[in-house]
C-alpha cells in the first residue's frame, strides 16, 4: 500500500485543468468582491481627513489659535505643511492645494505643476468670512 502511494505521488505532477479552474475562478471572485471595498474604505479615509481638518480649523479659528493666513504657502500652490501652525492637524501627504487664503482644495492623487486643469477635488475646505469656521464642501 505504501509504495503505492509513493508511485502515484511520483506520477502525478501538476494541476488538472479542473483544479487549475476551480482555483482562478475563487480568486476570481475574490477580486470582485474586495475591490470595490477597498475603493470604498479609500474614499471614506479621505472624506475623514478633510472633516477632520476641517473640525481642527473651525476649533483653532474658534480659540483665537490662528488667524487668516493660517498658514506662509504662496496662494494657487500644493501645501506640504497647509495646516502646520494648527495644533492636532499633521497633514504631510502632497494632496492638498491652496487656491486662496480662506479655500484648500483636496484631490485624490498627489498635486504637481502639471496637473491636469479640469481635475475637480475631491472635498474643499472653505473657510467662513468672520474667520470663525470652517466648512468642508463636496464638489
Amino acid at each position: 500500500m505504501k509504495q503505492r502511494i509513493i508511485k502515484y505521488l511520483q506520477c502525478k505532477k501538476g494541476f488538472s485543468a479542473k483544479e487549475f479552474l476551480m482555483a482562478i475562478s475563487v480568486i476570481g471572485i475574490l477580486c470582485a468582491i474586495s475591490i470595490p471595498q477597498y475603493y470604498s474604505l479609500k474614499l471614506n479615509s479621505s472624506k475623514r481627513l478633510a472633516d477632520g481638518v476641517a473640525t481642527a480649523i473651525t476649533h483653532a479659528l474658534k480659540e483665537n489659535l490662528v488667524s487668516i493666513p493660517i498658514d506662509a504657502n504662496p496662494l494657487a500652490s500644493h501645501c506640504e505643511s497647509c495646516f502646520s501652525g494648527i495644533p492636532r492637524i499633521k497633514v504631510t501627504q502632497n494632496r492638498w492645494y491652496k487656491n486662496t487664503d480662506s479655500e484648500y482644495f483636496y484631490y485624490e492623487s498627489s498635486v504637481d505643476t502639471t496637473r491636469n486643469p479640469r481635475e475637480k477635488p475631491l472635498f474643499k475646505i472653505i473657510i467662513s468670512a468672520d474667520s470663525k469656521s470652517a466648512v468642508l464642501v463636496q464638489p
